[in-house]
């Protein structure tokens, strides 16, 4: 079932991140986040809202192979806004604007807010809660529940 499904989805996130940061710390010497628990809330609720997208996209989408590809056509800019190809401190203005107003790069933004012990900012929070909130509703509206 879809609720079945996405607490799996969510735990596979918490596994694979807390093996990121158990790698990032032994093997790399890197610190331990400063603020693990706001790390932590920051993380479940950007979860919700990247899960809400592709929740989203699998209740529009017409087949899963147009939903594969649409979801693809969705994951690769949010590596952009993210940071992924470099880094968020060196986007340009309007780039950094739009960054900041995606799931991605408000995750990204607030994480490290999270990560180095600062209170994480209110917009980025905002950002993901809308984001997970709408997506998710139009998720359940658009599903086909047969």
């Amino acid at each position: 079932s879809l609720v079945v499904t996405y607490r799996v989805s969510t735990w596979a996130a918490i596994v694979a991140t807390m093996l990121a940061v158990g790698v990032a710390v032994i093997a790399f010497d890197g610190p331990f986040p400063k603020d693990p628990v706001m790390f932590g809330l920051v993380l479940l609720l950007a979860a919700a809202a990247m899960f809400s997208i592709g929740l989203l996209i699998g209740a529009l989408a017409p087949s899963v192979s147009s939903g594969q590809g649409i979801a693809m056509a969705v994951y690769f800019p949010m590596l952009l806004f993210a940071g992924v190809y470099f880094p968020r401190e060196t986007m340009p203005d309007g780039l950094k604007a739009v960054s900041d107003l995606s799931p991605a790069g408000a995750a990204v933004e607030a994480m490290k807010d999270a990560w180095f012990g600062a209170t994480p900012d209110a917009g980025s929070l905002l950002v993901m809660a809308v984001i997970a909130a709408g997506a998710g509703l139009l998720a359940v509206r658009f599903l086909r529940w047969d």
